[in-house]
Parts: structure tokens; sequence; C-alpha cells
């Protein structure tokens, strides 16, 4: 996945993230198209121009406006925020205080704009445990970790009870598990743990795991379910890529991709999906085209509306922005 993410970076990937109530059932051989039942919330999380660099700050944050004001006219009304924990707290007891003043002002910002939050605390990060220093060699269900996570959660939930839609504890998590597999059921103890006690701080947020789109349909189904099993919404990534035996990446057709969102969201079952992330890769040395990259068409599947996407405002930020993420969430 981190080689992935380096090819992504290096073609412009585009990053969508899509939450929707989940429906249908599985066993089909040619899955059935589900239907959203209303837009609901788009979010795009967009960096400003860097290029060239602005000389000052008042010029830094001049763009950064600019890049917000873009993707909220763009009907944006959701927003992103993730921090590994190590950020956070690199050592025990010490609090970095600029990752806490930019979830507090990422939060005051959503508030502003009556906009949906989605938080992620990343324990793992796809490949790497980001625990703490000294917290490197402990399991993560031992006595230490869960208090210590717990004492995080109190100053990242408590304080912004009721602004917090969604939260992951962890991103891309089976990545790390497969090639740990001993620690599946450390970690599924750690998160049942972190999941009852970050309700027991806000009984409205919503929990979930960040898991990889193909662990949930090859690779890790069964340990990602089992996983789940206390989780209030599924929480996954997409990025139709594919490797040879050579290990050389290439898109998949985009015609794979309503098929892939039928299956996630069986997968899902009776819990809301949310995509936390959607990335294709717009770059002919994945083998991909001008003519193959519609990511924005390729929504229609899912009955969003043109007017949700406005997709000649959301090209303007292809090229104003280094990198952009949308989200949506179905209610």
């Amino acid at each position: 996945m981190a080689t992935r993410r380096r090819v992504l970076s290096r073609c412009a990937a585009l990053l969508l993230t899509l939450v929707m109530s989940a429906c249908g059932s599985g066993g089909e051989t040619t899955p059935a198209q589900p239907t959203a039942t209303k837009p609901g919330v788009l979010a795009i999380s967009a960096l400003p121009r860097l290029d060239p660099f602005p000389a000052t700050a008042a010029q830094y944050v001049a763009l950064a406006t600019e890049a917000f004001d873009l993707v909220y006219g763009a009907g944006a009304r959701g927003q992103m925020t993730t921090f590994t924990w190590s950020a956070l707290e690199p050592t025990q007891g010490t609090y970095d205080a600029s990752k806490f003043g930019d979830l507090a002002a990422a939060i005051d910002q959503a508030q502003s704009h009556a906009m949906t939050q989605f938080v992620g605390i990343q324990i793992i990060n796809t490949t790497a445990r980001e625990v703490p220093a000294d917290l490197a060699g402990q399991a993560f269900d031992s006595p230490a970790v869960t208090s210590r996570f717990r004492s995080l959660l109190d100053r990242v939930v408590a304080p912004n009870r009721g602004k917090i839609r969604f939260l992951s504890i962890g991103n891309e998590v089976d990545a790390y598990l497969r090639a740990n597999p001993a620690q599946w059921a450390n970690y599924k103890r750690f998160y049942a743990d972190a999941t009852q006690y970050a309700h027991s701080l806000d009984p409205a947020i919503q929990v979930g795991v960040t898991g990889t789109a193909d662990g949930a349909l090859t690779l890790s189904a069964t340990e990602l379910q089992d996983l789940n099993a206390g989780s209030d919404v599924m929480i996954l990534t997409y990025y139709p890529l594919q490797s040879d035996a050579s290990g050389t990446i290439t898109v998949r057709d985009p015609g794979v991709v309503a098929g892939d969102f039928n299956r996630m969201l069986q997968f899902a079952g009776g819990r809301r999906l949310v995509m936390q992330e959607v990335g294709y890769p717009a770059s002919t040395l994945n083998s991909s085209s001008e003519g193959r990259i519609q990511p924005v068409d390729a929504t229609v599947w899912l009955n969003i509306s043109a007017g949700v996407w406005k997709p000649r405002v959301f090209l303007g930020l292809w090229f104003n922005c280094l990198a952009t993420a949308l989200s949506l969430a179905c209610e």
C-alpha cells in the first residue's frame, strides 16, 4: 500500500471519501446496483497551492482560505482530519500542542460552517505501528497501551463532545496485521476497549476502524468482519489497482467500480459504509488515460446528483490543490 501511495502521489491521484448507508445482501455473482437513499454530505479536503511557495504567513492563510472557499462552494459540507497517535503524543504524557491546535482549528471550522467532522487517530498507519515511543514494545491490548489511549481520547473526544460525527481508530490496519497475524486478537481487544470508552465520552459518536477494500473483499474478509463486530460504521479505503508478477502497478478498468462498491456495501451489512479514501491515478504510466479517468462520472452509479458534485468546480480544484479528497455521507 505504501508503494501504491507513492504511485498515486506521482500521478496526481484523486482521493475520494464516500460515506453511504449500507444496503443489499451478499451472494450475487453479478452484483445488483444499490441505491443510495439521498446524496448526503460531500467533503473535499484540499491543500492550498504551494508552487510557488507563499513568501509570508499571510499569503499562506490567503491560499488556504481560497482552497477552503472553493471546496465549500462545490457543495462540501464535511471534513476529514487525521493524526498518528505518535504525533499527538510523542512520549508519555507529552502532547503536541501544535497538533492539538490543528485539531481544534479544524473542528472550529467545521462547527462554524455546519460541517460533518471525521477524525482519524492512527495507531496503525497501513504498514507502520504509530504508538508513542515508550509503548513500542507493548502489546496493543496491554494495560499500558489501553489506559494511555483512554487518556488520549480524554483530550480528543471529551472536549469535542457532539462535534465529531465519525471516529476512526487505526488506518488500513489489515495491511499491518496481515504482516503480523498474531496481533489480530490483541488489536481487536484494544479496539473494543477504545470503542467502548469513546462511547462513554460521547454516546453519539460513530466509531470504526479503517481497513482496505482489498482486505475486505479478498485478503482479510473474515478478520475484518470479526474486528468490526462492535463498530458503528464500516470504514474502508479503495484503490482499484492491480500488480503483475514483476510488481508493476496499473489501474483496473473503471467498469469494475460499481461491482466493487456493491460488494463493499454488502460487506458492511447493516452498517453505514464510510469510504475514507478512493483513489484513481491519472497517468499513462499506470495504463491510464484521459478517456479512462472519470472519477466524477463514475459516481453517477451511486445516484449522486451533478448539482452536488459540480464537476467543473472540481476540475478547478484539481489544478489549484496539491491533493484533494472527497467524502459523501448518506443519512
